[in-house]
């Protein structure tokens, strides 16, 4: 375990500097403004912020914060201070920062699971529950695939203005394949009880600038209400709930009608 004893942050890197975290816990004492690592290009792998509901948890998890830095978060749990507080599971403030990536990770009780103003964010196979807003972001590249949004009050992901770097259509180079993408890119996740939309793109370029899953697998969405802004992609309504057990940390498909056996038939795998 790697405590912060006071309001200030466990630890801080520097530009271009690296370091990986295998297996570690992060905790702090309570009334922590700080965030648990800073800066610098950091992995973690297995690691644990925080307790679920503990009012000893930092307010934001990572922060990719300087010229270069990066943060990789693999297999690992996020918890945070509540939907309400300003919190965030990961943040990248930095114009130049690389990216904001989680693989496999559950992020739970943040204002924001992620923040990011021109970083590249980056989910894949996550659990983001009982946050604010899921993604929030400028527009800039990112990816989010098969990831669970689940009791969201606001957004599953915001897009809060251009970024004075985008000047028009822009292409990407794509995470995995290195092929030129559009920036945003939303495939294969599950959307339940979220309070907002799914994608809401307030920026002042329109949708066909977004959309690249028009042949990508489907997103499904179970007690949504609203439309979505800017999102040009089937999302198929499911008419019961897809989970066991959600409310308790349970996102494994059921089979009821309607619901898990939807996504089942589908070969969806969680």
């Amino acid at each position: 375990t790697i405590k912060s004893d006071g309001n200030f942050n466990a630890i801080t890197g520097s530009q271009y500097k690296g370091l990986a975290f295998y297996n570690v816990k992060f905790d702090c004492v309570a009334g922590n403004t700080a965030t648990a690592l800073v800066s610098g290009s950091f992995a973690c792998f297995y690691c644990q912020f925080g307790e679920r509901g503990s009012d000893t948890n930092f307010n934001t998890a990572v922060n990719a914060g300087n010229y270069g830095s990066s943060m990789y978060v693999f297999r690992s749990k996020l918890y945070g201070l509540g939907a309400a507080s300003t919190g965030r599971g990961g943040t990248a403030g930095h114009y130049a920062s690389q990216i904001l990536a989680f693989v496999e990770c559950g992020i739970y009780d943040f204002g924001y699971a992620s923040y990011s103003n021109t970083t590249k964010m980056y989910f894949n196979n996550c659990v983001v529950s009982d946050c604010g807003y899921g993604m929030y972001s400028t527009l800039w590249p990112g990816k989010c695939y098969g990831t669970v949004f689940y009791n969201i009050t606001n957004d599953a992901w915001y897009i809060q203005t251009s970024h004075q770097y985008i000047t028009g259509p822009q292409y990407f180079l794509s995470i995995e394949t290195g092929n030129s993408d559009f920036p945003m890119m939303l495939e294969d996740n599950i959307f339940m009880n979220v309070g907002g939309y799914l994608f809401n793109n307030n920026s002042s370029y329109p949708a066909s600038y977004l959309d690249v899953t028009t042949n990508a697998p489907k997103s499904y969405k179970y007690n949504c209400p609203n439309n979505d802004v800017g999102l040009e992609t089937d999302v198929i309504t499911l008419t019961a709930d897809p989970f066991i057990d959600a409310e308790n940390g349970d996102f494994n498909l059921n089979n009821v009608a309607g619901g898990g056996a939807v996504l089942r038939a589908a070969q969806y795998t969680l």
